[in-house]
């Protein structure tokens, strides 16, 4: 079975960009996670990670807002 290539337009290359935003923010979540739980993390590293992740948030609500105004536009 050979997989198509998703386009970068459209509601399947949309999905793809969301899941790899969300994707990169849970991998982040755990990995904090299981730092503080070892106790190995210091608080400017949790801040640096919250960071990047507010960072991704910001990102796939722009993804979405883009999305939005393309089905805006194509009325």
């Amino acid at each position: 079975m050979v997989e198509q290539p998703i386009s970068s337009n459209g509601p399947a290359g949309f999905a793809h960009r969301i899941l790899d935003r969300l994707t990169a923010m849970k991998l982040r979540v755990g990995s904090v996670r299981l730092r503080l739980r070892l106790g190995a993390i210091a608080p400017a590293e949790i801040e640096d990670h919250l960071d990047h992740i507010e960072q991704e948030i910001d990102a796939a609500a722009a993804l979405a807002q883009d999305m939005q105004a393309e089905g805006s536009n194509s009325r």
